[in-house]
């Protein structure tokens, strides 16, 4: 039962200082950086196993970084076009050197 208190106290410091710390930071507003999908229907090609059903213009499992040492250069990836039996055509990727006031994609 020790064990468990302890954890759980450490748990919620945790979190407490992570709320402590994100209070003060500025948010900029959303920004949409994906679009329409940049691959053709049926590119994924006749060897793809075609059980699944694809979700076209989907990006999924988004993932975003920023420099700590230079906050305005941000980096973000994503599965785009998600097959329903796993996988997608692509990972793609945007950037921004600016903070995003202009974006870059790959």
């Amino acid at each position: 039962m020790r064990t468990f208190r302890l954890t759980a106290t450490a748990a919620a410091c945790g979190v407490s200082l992570v709320c402590a710390s994100s209070a003060g930071a500025a948010v900029s507003p959303l920004r949409q950086v994906t679009g329409a999908s940049p691959f053709a229907i049926g590119c994924a090609g006749p060897g793809h196993d075609n059980t699944g059903r694809l979700n076209e213009d989907a990006e999924v499992e988004p993932w975003v970084a920023v420099d700590p040492a230079a906050p305005a250069h941000v980096a973000g990836a994503w599965q785009q076009d998600r097959w329903s039996d796993g996988g997608s055509n692509s990972v793609l990727f945007g950037y921004s050197v600016d903070g995003g006031s202009s974006l870059g994609l790959g």
